[in-house]
């Protein structure tokens, strides 16, 4: 009986070996970066090709993190986010605002326990405002997530914390020693 099971056992590894050795098979694929020199100083020009397979039929696959990029509609739009002061009491409004590249088409605000809300962008100011208001009941810090995304469906994230600060916790100036009676 322990003879069977271990020549199963053998069985099943061979065949796990075959199917990884035969898998990889036909998916080598090439990849190749070229700079071509600058024209001027303030502008290096960078291409990089991909090659296909050889095989035809060959399943396409997704693009990693090391891939060259092809286009500039699959680059995510790049965004930072402020806010004038972190250190904030539960009711308070905060303004926050936002500043995106231009392909970005939406930025959302959003804090994991209410609704999402959209920044509008000022167009004298050239940069995206929302208002947040804090809970009422918020932990001792609030992290929002500022998301842009683009119109290719290209997005990226950003945070930015809140240090919430009850008025208890506000602290009384304590009398200076050389004034007691």
């Amino acid at each position: 009986m322990l003879l069977l099971v271990l020549e199963g056992l053998g069985l099943i590894a061979a065949a796990f070996a075959i199917s990884f050795i035969v898998g990889g098979c036909g998916e080598h694929r090439e990849r190749t970066a070229a700079t071509a020199p600058a024209t001027n100083e303030a502008s290096t020009v960078a291409t990089a090709t991909a090659v296909a397979p050889s095989s035809p039929g060959s399943p396409t696959r997704e693009s990693q993190e090391n891939d060259p990029v092809v286009d500039v509609d699959s680059l995510p739009p790049e965004v930072t986010a402020a806010v004038g002061d972190t250190l904030v009491t539960p009711g308070a409004a905060v303004e926050i605002t936002a500043e995106a590249s231009i392909d970005a088409t939406e930025l959302v605000l959003w804090d994991g326990i209410g609704r999402r809300q959209s920044f509008v962008y000022d167009l004298k100011g050239k940069v995206w405002r929302t208002y947040y208001r804090v809970p009422m009941k918020s932990v001792n810090r609030l992290a929002l997530s500022v998301t842009a995304k683009s119109q290719g469906g290209r997005w990226r994230r950003v945070w930015v914390f809140l240090d919430v600060q009850r008025p208890s916790e506000v602290a009384e100036p304590l009398p200076s020693p050389t004034s007691q009676p």
